[in-house]
């Protein structure tokens, strides 16, 4: 499990330094417990706990710009965040690492700051930790749907 923590702290950082705007999470091996049908606890076993920063605002996907500078504004901060997302991809397939699974559809991202008032942006809010297996064929999927991701969220974007 510690192997997985760091492997998971790892690819955030990755992420991040991608240009890739990610929640602040912090991740710890630790007991997790085992629930009965009743909600009482009867058992714990070791497991990963994530905890994130709380984002205030609205999943990408439904995010709709007031004005239109705002919506040349959010557009932009799409584009560079997945192609961010793309570069990550890219340097995980070639140096053969497992890169996260889960990061490439428009629900995964939010518009909003961690503090109320703050300056929204566009942020990766998806931290879990799947993996997938750095083939040129999952580095492929992930590339198309990433682009069904982007176009979907520009589109519904510019007709609203």
């Amino acid at each position: 499990l510690n192997r997985l923590k760091d492997n998971l702290e790892t690819e955030l950082e990755a992420l991040s330094n991608a240009g890739v705007p990610v929640v602040k999470s912090t991740v710890k091996v630790c007991p997790i417990p085992v629930f009965d049908k009743t909600g009482q606890v009867v058992d714990s076993h070791l497991g990963l706990e994530i905890n994130s920063d709380y984002i205030f605002g609205i999943p990408i996907e439904y995010y709709r710009p007031e004005t239109e500078e705002e919506r040349h504004k959010v557009i932009e901060e799409i584009n560079l965040t997945f192609s961010g997302v793309e570069s990550y991809m890219l340097d995980r397939t070639q140096k053969q690492i497992a890169p996260l699974s889960d990061i490439y559809g428009a629900h995964q991202y939010m518009y909003g700051s961690p503090e109320v008032g703050g300056e929204p942006k566009v942020t990766l809010i998806d931290t879990d930790p799947y993996y997938m297996k750095p083939t040129p064929a999952n580095f492929l999927m992930a590339l198309d749907s990433l682009a069904t991701s982007r176009a979907y969220i520009i589109r519904t974007m510019n007709n609203s």
